[in-house]
Order: C-alpha cells, then structure tokens, then sequence
C-alpha cells in the first residue's frame, strides 16, 4: 500500500473521529543499520519512526485494526525482529521525533518484562535518544544509553498522555552498567501535561540510573499533572545497589504543578560535584505536587542506606501547598540514610505539608538509619504542617531557623522513639531546635493526637534559643 492510501486513511479516519477499533500500521524493524538504505528490504528504527509520522507506508508493513489504544487517527505500532533481541542500534545523528499520535514502540520481543533492545547514541554527535511532541505514544522496552542529551524527552503542550514504560535508561542491557545519558533521563517540560513514567506492576518499573544531569526533570509553567510511578532511580536492576544519577533524582521545578511521584526507588544520586537531593521540589509556582509511598535514600525493601548525596527531599525557593506523605500507610515515605537532611524546606516555601513518615528509620520504624544532618529543617519559610511522622536517628530531628519561619506547625511525631513510641532511637543532639528568629510556631497542640513524643534524645528534648 502506497503513502498516499495511508494518508488517506489518516485523514479519513480524523475526520470520522473513530475511537476503537482504529486502522493501524505494524512496522517491524528488521535492521539494525542507521540510516538505512532507501528501498531495499530492511526497515531500521529510523524509517520505522518516519513511516509513523506519516511519510510513506512500508514495503513489507501490515495494515490491521488496533482495539482499545486512546487518541484518534491511525495508531501504529512498531515491533522489532525478533533475530534483533539484544542487538544494539547506534544512531549516527538525532532519531526523528514522534509528531504522530498514538505510536507505540515496543522493544519487549520477548515479552518477558525486560528490555531487548539496545539504542546506543554514543556515535550519534549532540542527540536525544527519544523525542515526543505528540500525544498517546507509549515507549517499551529500549535500553537508551550513552546520548549527549536526554534519554527521552516530552515536550511541549501537544505532547500528552504518553506512556513510557519497561526501559533502562542510563544502564546496559542487563540494568547493572552505569551508560548513562549526559542529560537527564527523562525530561518534561515546555507544558506537556498527563504523561506516565512507570506503572504499578513491575514489568512497567523503568530503570533510570547512572545519567548526568540526574533522573527525571519536570520544569516549566504548565507542565502539570505527570505521574512518575514504580521506578528504579539511581539504583541498579535490583534496586538494592547505587548506580546513581549524577543530579537529582527527581526534580520538579520552575511552575510545575500537580505531579504526582509515587511509589519509587530514589536513591544512591548526586555525586561530590553535584551536591543533589532526592527529590527537589523548586521555585515559585511549583505547587500542588505530591511525593508518597516512596524509598528515598533505601534499598527496594528499605532495609538498607543507598544514600543520596545531599538531602532526601527538599522544598525550596517559594514552592507552595506541596504534600508529602500522606495519612495513609500506604503513602509513607522511608526517607532514610541520605548524606545532608531528610527534608528540607526554605527560600520563603510556605503551606506544605510533611505527613506520617518514616525519617531516618528503616521500613518497620524499629531500626535506625539515619540521615547524616537533621531530619527535617524549616528555614526562612513559614505555615507549613510537619504531622504524625516518626523522625527518629538523625543528628538532630527538627529545626525551625531563620526569621522568616513563622507559623510552622509540629504536631502528632514521634520524635527520637521508633514508630511503636516506646522505645528509644537517639538522635545524636535534640529532637526539636527553634532559635535565628524563628518566631510564633506551635510546637503539639491542645488534643491527644496532636501530642508529640519527644524522647529518647541525646542532649536536649526542645531548644529555644
């Protein structure tokens, strides 16, 4: 079938505003060549990507009806020989960006979980590995190393409701090499909005570790509502050993909003260069994201520190009404074993919320694993909320400074006991400090589930200085 039938179809099907089941192409890639030579019997991954951008249909494609894949028009898919497992591409310039809708690519050939397919760009000059400009594409199964920018990255207001799952990007093939991307990972930004990075069930954990400019980055005004899931950042496939991003983990910054990280492996990122956190939430306008369920400075089972280097989390330059945690057990973060602070929060960032975690305590909240500094600092920032945590083995647990910190409210922690309250885990100072000006914070409250256990410390319990 010629281009034009295709674009035809492409433009019939639009118009009609068909839903499911929709006319697709299946493109198999059967050559790991790039560029390719024009009209012989080989498709490389570069063809592949132009023919579902609507170039030309491919000699040796299939055209079928594809149920259940969201976005309108034609939804092509494309797959890889299977002669092609474990092979290794290397782009020799950037890859064409998917400006199509709803292409999925799938490296998975044997459907096992893990990725089979290897694009190196280590010969491919100043290049991204992926570029999406478009909505309702999904990304599998591709190890993406080795590129002198991002692995993947989304951009712009049209690029919505991608997918991006089962990859290694930053690793080997076999997720245990640092090959990381001189960039970050994966970015966001430019306002692409309601994107997926991960998945609950294991075979959509991407692997996002070892890259320069750290894992994940979502910046920018109206880069809203992207959720990073269930993944490995910073730690090999295992999740038990420190394949670190050189940056942050994740950083969410300059006006984005409402993204949600949950349920990840952060840790082991930042190197001595790159004094880096966790997790930064960062500048005014960043507001409304949510961090819960995650392992931030542990192993995968949060029995053991891969610290990152700086702090766990922090929250900073002015970001506003963040929540961390949540009332839930299942919406706890372990944020343990890093080098600076469990949590930080300064620069003017006002009404965020620090709820029921565990800070500097393994998983059970019985054993310690401290984080180097103190476990929660409030500096120069008022009115937020730190609320039924545990912050227990740190060098000290709580720290109000500065005279801009007014309004804070500590209330419902456990503060140098473990998660039962009855037994001790010292902190290597006091449990709460307020001193540099700090002025009118409320430290417990009036009702029994606002009292704070404050025990167990080394020096003293409260310090108002």
């Amino acid at each position: 079938m010629k281009g034009p039938v295709k674009l035809f179809l492409k433009v019939a099907l639009t118009i009609a505003t068909l839903s499911s089941p929709v006319w697709g192409a299946i493109i198999t890639v059967n050559s790991s060549a790039d560029p390719g030579t024009s009209g012989d019997d080989f498709i490389t991954l570069r063809e592949a990507i132009g023919f579902s951008n609507g170039r030309a249909f491919p000699k040796g494609g299939e055209l079928a009806l594809i149920s259940g894949r969201p976005g309108a028009g034609v939804a092509d898919t494309i797959l890889f020989d299977r002669r092609l497992s474990g092979a290794t591409i290397r782009p020799t310039s950037q890859l064409p960006s998917i400006t199509d809708d709803s292409t999925f690519i799938d490296g998975d050939i044997d459907g096992d979980g893990r990725p089979d397919v290897e694009i190196d760009g280590s010969i491919a000059g100043e290049a991204r590995g992926i570029t999406i400009t478009s909505a309702y594409n999904t990304i599998r199964g591709l190890v993406i190393s080795r590129f002198s920018q991002e692995g993947i990255e989304i951009r712009g207001p049209n690029a919505h409701h991608n997918t991006i799952v089962g990859n290694y990007i930053g690793t080997d093939i076999a997720g245990t090499l640092d090959l990381g991307n001189e960039g970050a990972g994966i970015t966001i930004s430019n306002g692409a909005h309601d994107n997926v990075i991960g998945g609950t069930a294991p075979r959509d954990r991407n692997l996002i570790s070892g890259n320069g400019h750290g894992g994940v980055i979502i910046e920018q005004l109206g880069t809203d509502s992207n959720s990073i899931i269930g993944n490995y950042i910073g730690t090999d496939v295992s999740g038990m050993l420190d394949l670190g991003n050189d940056w942050d983990g994740i950083r969410i910054a300059f006006g984005a909003r409402r993204n949600i990280v949950k349920g990840n492996v952060i840790s082991g990122n930042g190197d001595p260069d790159h004094w880096c956190d966790g997790v930064s939430l960062w500048e005014d306008g960043t507001d409304e994201n949510v961090v819960k369920g995650n392992y931030i400075g542990t192993n995968a089972k949060g029995t053991a520190p891969i610290g990152n280097i700086g702090s766990g989390l922090l929250i900073g330059g002015g970001a506003q009404n963040n929540v961390v945690g949540g009332l839930e057990p299942e919406e706890r973060n372990i944020i343990s074993g890093n080098g600076n602070l469990g949590v930080g929060i300064g620069g003017g960032s006002s009404g965020n919320k620090i709820l029921g975690n565990y800070i500097g305590t393994d998983v059970t909240g019985t054993l310690s694993m401290g984080n180097t500094n103190e476990g929660i600092v409030i500096g120069d920032s008022p009115n937020n909320i730190v609320k039924y945590n545990v912050i227990s083995a740190n060098t000290m647990n709580v720290t109000i400074r500065y005279a801009g910190s007014k309004g804070n409210v500590v209330s419902g922690n456990y503060i140098g006991t473990d998660a039962t309250g009855t037994v001790a885990l010292d902190n290597r100072h006091g449990g709460i400090g307020i001193y540099a000006g700090a002025s009118n914070n409320i430290i417990g409250g009036s009702t029994p589930e606002e009292r704070n256990i404050i025990s167990g410390n080394f020096y003293d319990g409260v310090w108002i200085d």
